[in-house]
């Protein structure tokens, strides 16, 4: 069976013993509260799914062939030039909020600095919104760069954006060349990240008005195990 390389690329950076544990708890958490789930279109179907590609991703086999394609890859790269860029991101919402609370006449307005969707992790999505803003941060550069420690905003954006460009880049070619085995593990991987990411809207869904259940759908175990592998800036 053809692999599907948008499953094996969204899962090649990925953790993937934090991806198994955190399978372990939303797993468990999928039979405690079946009844609820199911009607949001949670079926227990889904849950088995999740079973069996945890036991995939904990098996020797899976440790193995993510081993032999770790010796050639450069997922950890794009790792960390993701969780660089969304930290400036972080950075740059907080200074542009201080920035048009305090002043009322701006030559750009709030929406420049608005992404048509989430973020989350897509390194494409990220870009993007580097290239859009970038155009506004100028403008309001000289506003920004005091709020963000004297840090030049345009250059910190343009250096983002080629960071994650060039990651991304050098991941593609790598990806390319990985054994079959390993692109396997690749998409398990980014096929668990689905089911996660689904049970935990369909939780919140399910428990809307009900802040504790809902909140205890969630991916903390893997954020952890990413940033635990995020290599710091030299």
């Amino acid at each position: 069976m053809a692999v599907d390389m948008e499953l094996a690329r969204k899962g090649m950076r990925e953790p993937r013993l934090g991806i198994v544990e955190q399978l372990a708890v939303l797993g468990a958490l999928a039979l405690e509260f079946a009844r609820e789930l199911a009607g949001f279109d949670w079926p227990a179907a889904k849950t088995q799914e999740m079973k069996a590609v945890k036991a995939m991703l904990e098996s020797s086999m899976a440790e193995q062939a993510e081993a032999k394609g770790r010796r050639g890859t450069t997922g950890e790269a794009q790792t960390a030039a993701l969780s660089r860029g969304k930290e400036l991101k972080r950075r740059l919402d907080r200074a542009v909020k201080r920035v048009f609370r305090a002043e009322k006449t701006l030559p750009v307005s709030p929406e420049a600095f608005h992404v048509g969707r989430q973020v989350k992790d897509s390194v494409p999505v990220l870009v993007g919104w580097f290239v859009k803003v970038l155009p506004a941060v100028t403008a309001i550069a000289d506003r920004l760069k005091p709020k963000m420690g004297g840090v030049d905003p345009v250059a910190a954006v343009e250096a983002a954006k080629k960071e994650l460009e060039t990651a991304d880049t050098a991941q593609e070619l790598a990806l390319t060349a990985v054994p079959a085995d390993t692109l396997a593990v690749y998409e398990a991987k980014g096929r668990a990240m689905v089911l996660i990411e689904d049970l935990i809207d369909t939780g919140h869904s399910a428990f809307d008005g009900d802040a504790a259940t809902a909140a205890r759908f969630n991916k903390d175990i893997v954020v952890r195990a990413r940033k635990a592998r995020v290599p710091k800036p030299a």
